[in-house]
């Protein structure tokens, strides 16, 4: 028999509350946690620098059905995904919050996106601090930077080429370089926004 997961969005109900932030580049990221997840996101939130919003208004919860769920793992970590700027603006006018986060959320500790350039330490391995976004299919190899999910109800999160294999590669999470490597199809996968200037 196969482990049942720890909690379904069915068993948990509505979401209660968002976990938002800005990474280092300024990208907007958020997602919904419901009761079940909420003393883990929260904690996460604070060890990534990120904010917290209680969803206690109706236009609070309504802009919250338009974002992704979040994930909580046992390590502490959590996945928070990519939104669009104008939805993470209307989530920070409802809540009251300043327009701009105090400093950019720590998407992993001691990682680039943590302010550091990724050498001299931390969690990260080195072929994975130097990694660049692929502009096109055809430029996706080793220390290509690309976005993957973990279903197809999830959000899309940042993940390293580590390997290529015909058009299998194998992959680790960039904010969460402890978690175990995983494979998927280059179909699979997607690109980051490219900005041509």
């Amino acid at each position: 028999m196969s482990a049942k997961p720890k909690h379904s969005a069915q068993d948990n109900g509505e979401p209660v509350l968002v976990v938002m932030g800005l990474d280092d580049t300024r990208k907007p990221h958020a997602s919904i946690f419901d009761k079940a997840d909420a003393k883990l996101a929260s904690k996460a939130a604070g060890l990534m620098g990120m904010r917290v919003v209680k969803l206690e208004t109706a236009e609070l919860k309504a802009l919250a059905a338009k974002l992704p769920r979040g994930k909580v793992f046992a390590s502490g970590r959590a996945f928070v995904p990519f939104v669009k700027a104008s939805l993470y603006a209307s989530i920070v006018a409802a809540a009251g919050l300043p327009a701009k986060s105090p400093k950019p959320a720590r998407m992993a500790t001691a990682s680039p996106l943590d302010g550091h350039s990724g050498a001299g330490g931390g969690d990260q391995p080195p072929d994975t601090a130097e990694a660049t976004p692929a502009k096109g299919w055809g430029d996706i190899g080793a220390g290509s930077l690309v976005l993957a999910t973990t279903g197809p109800n999830e959000g899309w999160y940042e993940a390293v080429v580590i390997e290529v294999h015909g058009d299998l590669l194998k992959l680790q999470w960039w904010s969460w370089p402890d978690e175990p490597l995983f494979a998927r199809k280059i179909s699979q996968v997607g690109l980051l926004p490219h900005d041509p200037a």
